[in-house]
């Protein structure tokens, strides 16, 4: 069985899905230019061993949240976190920011996030959503600063750097969490809406099931084949509200939630050791996974772990 995870936030057909995926690179090659113009002085100031702790926050807190990188998918993600406080936000583009700016007036704002991270003293929780190439770096920095952390993906760059935030965010106390989007699911009519909040699909030998994000409402694709089938009596425990505020909520409770970095860590290993072998086809991979190295094709490992620019090592 094929497992998929996605994530939609406000889009929700085929049609918006397109558009929204161009638009998201239209802009997303001019961050990218931006944040590589801006980085060179960024991140060295954290501690590089142990973590911070984690506030203690009661279910009935708000939490005090920061966006890192909110002009597009970050400012997405803030909006559906909006029962939280929306404290500070940081961003190298003020213009291609400047609608998230204006929707949460009393934040602080920032441009370089290292900054943020050491003096503003009151911020729980960051929600990532800069380029690519930056995400985990970021994360760790978070992560050492003990914020807790929802992470747009891709979670990182290499198989190095998820292995490192896998490890880094099982010794802390933190809540953490990766945001996903697939590509459009085949076996879905073009006229049909995807899941509010994101979800999975489930492919079988025998068909598909689409459900919501946090397993809820399970549906066989397409939908003639829902209609032809008996649901079972629901046993499974449900999770009200957003993707975004499920991760709000385990903040709160000191509890992690299914994509939480852990899990989300090794995924994103499996995803980019699929990458590495892409670079080298019709090879056999023998891939040692405690140690991150392919045993015999010594060339492979140059892509394991690339370099990083000085001032950006995790």
């Amino acid at each position: 069985m094929k497992v998929i995870f996605f994530k939609v936030s406000d889009i929700h057909t085929k049609e918006e899905y397109t558009l929204g995926r161009q638009t998201t690179q239209n802009h997303m090659s001019r961050r990218r230019f931006l944040s590589a113009a801006g980085a060179t002085a960024m991140l060295g100031i954290l501690p590089k061993d142990g973590f911070g702790g984690p506030k203690r926050l009661r279910p009935s807190d708000r939490l005090n949240i920061a966006g890192i990188g909110v002009g597009g998918m970050g400012g997405a993600n803030l909006r559906n976190l909006e029962a939280e406080n929306i404290v500070a936000l940081c961003d190298v583009d003020s213009n291609y920011a400047a609608g998230t700016v204006k929707r949460y007036p009393k934040a602080r704002i920032y441009e370089d996030f290292r900054i943020m991270l050491e003096k503003q003293k009151d911020i729980d929780a960051v929600v990532i959503g800069t380029p690519d190439h930056t995400h985990a770096v970021i994360s760790m920095a978070a992560i050492k600063a003990g914020k807790h952390v929802y992470c747009q993906k891709p979670l990182t760059h290499d198989i190095y750097e998820a292995r490192m935030l896998t490890e880094a965010a099982s010794e802390s106390k933190v809540t953490t969490v990766k945001g996903l989007e697939p590509p459009w699911p085949s076996e879905l009519e073009a006229d049909r809406r995807l899941p509010d909040e994101g979800g999975v699909l489930f492919k079988g030998a025998k068909g598909s099931i689409m459900c919501g994000v946090y397993g809820d409402s399970p549906r066989l694709i397409p939908e003639a084949a829902m209609q032809a089938y008996k649901r079972p009596t629901a046993t499974l425990p449900r999770v009200d509200g957003t993707h975004e505020q499920d991760w709000a909520r385990h903040c709160k409770e000191g509890k992690q939630p299914g994509a939480r970095f852990e899990y989300s860590g090794p995924l994103t290993e499996a995803a980019l050791l699929g990458n590495v072998a892409k670079r080298f086809p019709g090879k056999l991979f023998k891939w040692d996974g405690p140690n991150m190295r392919v045993t015999n094709l010594v060339e492979a490992n140059d892509w394991v772990r690339r370099p990083h620019r000085d001032g950006w090592a995790l």
